[in-house]
């Protein structure tokens, strides 16, 4: 998961989509929602990726923020001129 999470983002990507869902997962042997938010891109091509996910216990927006600045460090750049 850590090489796809990091791998570099190469190109722009005009269409990018954020969105989250909630996964039941095992805590000291509980059981707990957490929240996968996802950055999700269109291609001009109109193929779609998912570009990154991030693990929290609820959308707040440090997980936002996170999630965000790693695709930045990654090499996410905008629309077709490459604007930020």
């Amino acid at each position: 998961m850590e090489q796809f999470r990091g791998r570099p983002l190469e190109g722009t990507y005009p269409y990018l989509w954020l969105d989250a869902v909630y996964m039941k997962v095992r805590h000291n042997h509980r059981i707990v929602n957490e929240a996968v938010v996802l950055a999700i891109d269109a291609r001009d091509t109109g193929e779609r990726e998912i570009l990154g996910f991030s693990v929290g216990m609820s959308e707040e927006d440090a997980s936002w923020q996170e999630l965000l600045r790693a695709l930045v460090r990654r090499g996410l750049k905008g629309g077709p001129t490459g604007d930020q």
